[in-house]
């Protein structure tokens, strides 16, 4: 019997035994409806039993797989929350190192050209003509005097 059809007939069945109860005048008749009452309860008691114990496996089961699925989904949802909070974290430093970056990229642009000009100085085949300034006389060798300052200083007259 569907759990529908059940719920149909239990308003009906409880309207009929208040009907009985409050018709009968002798203690028999209340008596009859009490044990057929009980009857209907024991019977009712013994199918319930008897659906639980045919489905206890299947609602173990069932039980048991929604635990494990629960418990995969508690799991996710941490590694989510993780995941959102390193990326969060790795957002505001690349944030911070932005100009850093920005200022070492500068520099490397600097450098490159320092060193091709360096390069061009060094694979000339005749060195050009230096022009000493009465205002800034060239340094003078020593040596400990690296040749790299000595080219700085003619690149700056």
């Amino acid at each position: 019997m569907s759990s529908y059809s059940m719920r149909t007939k239990q308003p009906s069945l409880l309207q009929d035994v208040i009907r009985n109860l409050s018709v009968s005048s002798d203690n028999s008749s209340r008596d009859n409806q009490r044990r057929k009452l009980q009857d209907d309860l024991k019977l009712t008691s013994e199918r319930m039993e008897s659906l639980v114990r045919d489905h206890q496996e299947n609602l173990h089961g069932t039980l048991e797989t929604f635990v494990g699925i629960d418990a995969k989904i508690c799991e996710s949802q941490e590694k989510v929350r993780q995941l959102k909070a390193s990326l969060k974290e790795c957002k505001t430093l690349l944030h911070c190192k932005r100009d850093e970056l920005r200022r070492l990229w500068l520099e490397d642009v600097k450098y490159k050209q320092m060193i091709k000009i360096l390069e061009s100085m060094f694979a000339s085949p005749s060195p050009p003509p230096l022009h000493y300034s009465t205002c800034h006389p060239p340094p003078p060798l020593h040596s400990h005097t690296h040749p790299c300052s000595l080219s700085f200083y003619f690149l700056s007259l």
